[in-house]
């Protein structure tokens, strides 16, 4: 979780809020980015409390370093003003994720962190390169990979023109895979994939068939569609309800009814998640947001079966590890626990 820079993210608080010029320092920039995602998630429902998703999420351990490293050697420009308005947007950013500001960031995210390095240049972060891309040897598998700068992409396509093969289209247009169409409304048929919505601002694609429509709200049913709103879900009857809270009743059987920081236990109601000593499954494809144990924890898998464990309390720097959730730092380097090395 270490190193999550907000995009659709994504998704700030205390004294950062962008305006009247105040500025975010590279100090406060991994911290302030995880608090400015998990105010969002609060406002839409999805967690209890700021200081709940941000444990939960590893937000508590995201280190500047990285980022400073660039600063000083000169690879990273850093604009702190800008930081402190791309911030505040993703903390505001709406619930609904086919609403303009859920699907586009203002320019100042362009500017609060660039690259100095050019096409072809040494790398070791995307954030490193003019392009925002750093291509590095798929057969590296070590901690720090150098890689080189990719070319930077073309500018934005508009209606009409085209697009793919690394050309994007504007905002309010979509690729249907040669040219750059108008986004479409409601009621039209139309083909999702993540960070590609073909549907007009305030409209999602999704539902049996797919097609732009607006995510139903708190209390409506739609059987043909998902309830799509950060921070709801559908009720066994399809009505779409906010999560739950702890306490709350819930079916064991259904996913993401309670809160992103709770499960729903075996008495049907929403608790705590599990801590060590307690319990855990293990996923055959691990989902983040829906993680076995309590932060702190990890889910130690049985000898006898694999699918389940016992939550046991994170690894110190030193111990040895098989994972990188094993380990309090999230970094787990040669079979050992370790503070993540800064590659910049």
């Amino acid at each position: 979780m270490t190193g999550l820079r907000i995009v659709i993210a994504t998704l700030l608080a205390l004294s950062v809020a962008a305006c009247g010029g105040d500025s975010v320092s590279p100090s406060q920039y991994a911290a302030e980015s995880g608090r400015a995602t998990c105010e969002r998630f609060v406002r839409c429902g999805a967690f209890g409390s700021v200081e709940a998703c941000i444990e939960l999420f590893g937000f508590d351990r995201n280190s500047p370093a990285a980022l400073e490293v660039a600063i000083k050697n000169g690879s990273v420009k850093y604009d702190g003003e800008n930081a402190a308005e791309c911030l505040d947007a993703a903390r505001n950013a709406s619930c609904n994720p086919g609403d303009k500001s859920a699907r586009v960031l203002p320019s100042a995210c362009d500017g609060d962190i660039r690259g100095t390095r050019r096409e072809g240049d040494a790398c070791f972060q995307d954030v490193q390169c003019a392009s925002g891309r750093c291509d590095s040897p798929d057969d590296c598998m070590m901690a720090c990979c150098e890689g080189t700068c990719a070319p930077a992409a073309p500018p934005p396509a508009k209606v009409g023109q085209a697009c793919g093969n690394g050309t994007a289209c504007v905002a309010d247009a979509y690729c249907d895979g040669a040219l750059c169409q108008p986004l479409k409304a409601a009621g039209t048929v139309c083909s999702s994939s993540p960070g590609h919505n073909e549907c007009a601002f305030g409209l999602v694609c999704d539902g049996h068939p797919t097609t732009c429509h607006v995510p139903p709200n708190e209390g409506e049913s739609d059987v043909t569609t998902p309830c799509s709103r950060i921070g709801q879900f559908y009720d066994s009857s399809g009505t779409c309800k906010k999560m739950l809270a702890e306490g709350e009743s819930c079916n064991p059987e259904l996913l993401l009814q309670c809160r992103l920081d709770l499960r729903c236990g075996g008495g049907g109601k929403c608790e705590p998640l599990p801590g060590a000593g307690q319990p855990c499954n293990i996923q055959a494809i691990p989902i983040p947001i829906l993680p076995p144990c309590s932060s702190d924890n990890y889910c130690a898998p049985s000898a006898e079966d694999p699918s389940k464990g016992t939550c046991q309390a994170r690894k110190p720097d030193g111990a040895a590890c098989a994972r990188e959730d094993e380990c309090a730092s999230d970094f787990c380097g040669g079979g050992t626990c370790a503070v993540a090395p800064v590659c910049a």
